[in-house]
């Protein structure tokens, strides 16, 4: 009986080794991401054999799907997403293997490798996000998203980190890793509401509605809370249809997309439930890390 044949050992820092599959999908993944074709995630939930859960769902704001490898990036994804000043987001964004493998050497650590198969892996960042400036300019930032970070600590997640880093720098793009405590969220149930507002939220996502007449009706939903900060939301917006004669849908959805666009900032421990009184921030979380 033949024996199998060994994998041939290479060393991890003198040459880059990628399989001829993972080298043609990162050229097909550029091409497309050059074209004008909407961005696909250059990483598959199908192809990852990762331990988190992964989502794959399709985002109303860009209209498309969208690949996320965990609960965490999902959170991430829906905080950046809906904040105010962001265009898009596209999410596993690959790097070039050839310039990050020269970063790795450059840097005297070991380029993300499986030392079973022998081969590297492509690297990718898990958000690349453009943006409004106040000038309405465009603008790149890429981040990477971690629930806690110490950044002191010399972890091979840390050298990866660092490996992106100086990527982004030669394409003078600024790079960040950015936690949960960033969106103003300390506890991983603050996390679990936000995220459950939000979705809850996007139901009734209307890219059509006029911004001014969000704004005036957030406006009158400020001035209602007054009146009855206690009140569940249901009643609430039930006071304004009756005010205002919006129909009571057309009031939950004039919310949703208030909250989702910025206008009405909220208390983002707090789940939004109709039943229960609305716990606004009126000092507003700022979103200055954008």
């Amino acid at each position: 009986m033949t024996k199998p044949e060994k994998t041939k050992k290479h060393s991890p820092k003198g040459q880059l080794w990628l399989r001829d599959v993972d080298r043609k999908k990162f050229i097909k993944w550029k091409e497309t991401t050059s074209s004008h074709k909407p961005y696909e995630s250059f990483i598959r939930t199908q192809s990852t054999h990762s331990l988190g859960r992964k989502h794959q769902l399709f985002c109303k704001k860009q209209n498309r799907l969208v690949t996320l490898l965990s609960d965490g990036e999902l959170l991430a994804y829906k905080h950046l997403i809906w904040t105010q000043n962001v265009f898009s987001v596209e999410e596993q964004y690959a790097l070039n293997p050839v310039e990050t493998f020269n970063i790795a050497k450059q840097l005297d650590i070991v380029h993300p490798y499986d030392f079973k198969k022998a081969i590297h892996h492509v690297m990718t960042t898990d958000f690349l996000v453009t943006s409004f400036n106040d000038d309405g300019e465009l603008y790149r930032t890429a981040y990477s998203y971690k629930p806690v970070f110490d950044g002191k600590k010399t972890s091979r997640t840390y050298k990866k980190l660092q490996i992106e880093q100086a990527f982004w720098a030669r394409k003078k793009i600024p790079y960040r890793v950015i936690t949960r405590c960033d969106f103003g969220l300390n506890e991983e149930k603050d996390s679990k509401a936000w995220l459950a507002s939000l979705l809850f939220c996007e139901i009734h996502y209307d890219s059509a509605i006029d911004e001014n007449a969000l704004q005036l009706f957030t406006h009158n939903l400020i001035m209602q809370h007054q009146l009855e900060p206690w009140s569940p939301l249901r009643n609430i917006l039930k006071s304004l249809s009756n005010k205002y004669r919006y129909t009571q849908i057309e009031a939950e959805i004039f919310f949703k997309n208030a909250v989702l666009k910025g206008f009405l900032k909220i208390q983002r421990a707090k789940r939004i439930r109709l039943n229960e009184a609305l716990n606004l921030d009126l000092v507003g979380g700022s979103e200055c890390f954008i």
